[in-house]
């Protein structure tokens, strides 16, 4: 029983330091009022300990985005943007450099199904190869001459 009373002790500390954060982003004069009381609705739900911590970084995040200056919130935009593409790129190579042609074609003609999701996907890969090259000639234009594509 004295573990569950720490546990709860604990959490009822972290509610309270939570709430205290979020009333002293509610006193920034820059926030509107429509802003203000969506931050506070977040409030509510920090004692549930299912919620609490998505409803502490939604607050969190409604607090940045109200405070940001717009360019600020399109340069986090533009780099969750290139990071997406990075990883799934990423992603992509690394498996590929884990498997073997021979063995990966042999399991392609093992059935037509595999050999028609194989010719989709790299229908869906050209479609990539294609949006490089536009970058890459849209860099070559516009991208100092220290960036290289």
């Amino acid at each position: 029983m004295r573990g569950q009373t720490d546990i709860q002790s604990s959490d009822l500390e972290l509610c309270a330091e939570r709430r205290e954060t979020v009333l002293s982003w509610v006193r920034d004069p820059r926030l509107s009022t429509a802003e203000r009381n969506s931050i506070l609705k977040q409030v509510e739900r920090f004692s549930n300990p299912q919620s609490g911590d998505r409803a502490f970084k939604r607050a969190e995040e409604l607090y940045a985005k109200a405070i940001l200056a717009p360019s600020t919130l399109a340069a986090a935009e533009d780099a969750r943007k290139v990071d997406r593409v990075v990883e799934g790129l990423s992603r992509i190579e690394a498996v590929v450099s884990q498997t073997s042609p021979d063995e990966f074609a042999a399991a392609l003609l093992s059935s037509n199904e595999n050999l028609m999701d194989w010719e989709a996907t790299i229908s869906g890969f050209m479609r990539v190869l294609e949006f490089h090259d536009q970058v890459s000639r849209h860099l070559s234009l516009h991208a100092p001459a220290s960036v290289s594509a």
